[in-house]
């Protein structure tokens, strides 16, 4: 993803016309791939919806990716915050469940944690480890 929007919202042209295809075809677009910016190795692949009090969100594709990809898999949903001040304050609480390697229950993490969260998947990149950076304990999310 491009470090900064070009347009305020992403085209969904490929979206509809994949759905009047005659063929039927199977599709799902991938939400979000978290990578290392110095290696460019994949970190984590994520399922986002925004938070409207569900208490499941399909994930089946999103857990074949994470598997094939060998890295964690999770679904992240988030409350959008009334009054931002900037874009930087648009969201105001997470909730989140991990489907690869396991498949844990939705808990909620604030946004201090999952930027923590977000710090430890990057900082404990195997390309860091390999320089010699020693991993720390998964934070809690």
């Amino acid at each position: 993803m491009a470090r900064w929007e070009k347009y305020d919202s992403r085209p969904s042209h490929y979206s509809k016309w994949h759905r009047y295809q005659p063929d039927r075809f199977a599709y799902v677009d991938i939400d979000a791939l978290e990578f290392c910016k110095d290696c460019k190795s994949p970190l984590a692949v994520m399922e986002l919806a925004q938070d409207v009090g569900q208490k499941r969100k399909s994930f089946l594709q999103t857990l074949y990716v994470a598997r094939g990809l060998q890295v964690p898999g999770y679904v992240v949903l988030y409350t959008v915050a009334q009054n931002p001040q900037n874009d930087g304050e648009a969201i105001s609480a997470f909730r989140m469940m991990k489907i690869y390697p396991e498949i844990s229950e939705f808990h909620d993490v604030s946004v201090e944690q999952y930027l923590n969260w977000l710090r430890y998947l990057h900082n404990n990149c195997y390309c860091k480890k390999k320089d010699g950076q020693d991993s720390t304990e998964t934070p809690k999310t």
